[in-house]
C-alpha cells in the first residue's frame, strides 16, 4: 500500500446521521442506508466488530467504500447474536445488500 493511499484511508470519518452511516476517503463521501433489523439480541461489541472488519477488509485490498459496507453488515450481524463481539459471517453476507450507497 503506498503512502498517499494510507494517509487518505486513515483520515476517513465515520458518523451517524439520521438513518445513514457516512465515510470519506478524503476525496469522496459515501452515505449508506441502514436497514431495520428484525430484532437486536445484543448491541455490545458492534463498534469493535465494525472497526476490526473495516481494517481487515482494507488490509486484504478491498476499496474503502466496499470495506465499510461489509463492516456495517458485520456490525449489524453482531446485533443479531447474543454473544458480544461475535457475528456469523453468513448473516453478514445476507445483510450486505441491504446497505446501499445513497451518495458518492
Amino acid at each position: 500500500m503506498n503512502f498517499e493511499r494510507s494517509r487518505r484511508l486513515l483520515s476517513f470519518m465515520r458518523r451517524a446521521v439520521d438513518d445513514y452511516e457516512m465515510i470519506s476517503d478524503g476525496d469522496k463521501i459515501a452515505a449508506y442506508t441502514l436497514p431495520e433489523l428484525p430484532f437486536v439480541a445484543s448491541p455490545l461489541g458492534c463498534g469493535d466488530t465494525a472497526s476490526a472488519l473495516l481494517l481487515s477488509e482494507i488490509c486484504s485490498g478491498k476499496e474503502i467504500f466496499t470495506a465499510f459496507q461489509y463492516a456495517l453488515a458485520g456490525a449489524s450481524a453482531n446485533c443479531l447474536n447474543p454473544m458480544p463481539g461475535s457475528f456469523l459471517p453468513e448473516k453478514a453476507a445476507e445483510l450486505l445488500p441491504e446497505f446501499t450507497v445513497t451518495a458518492l
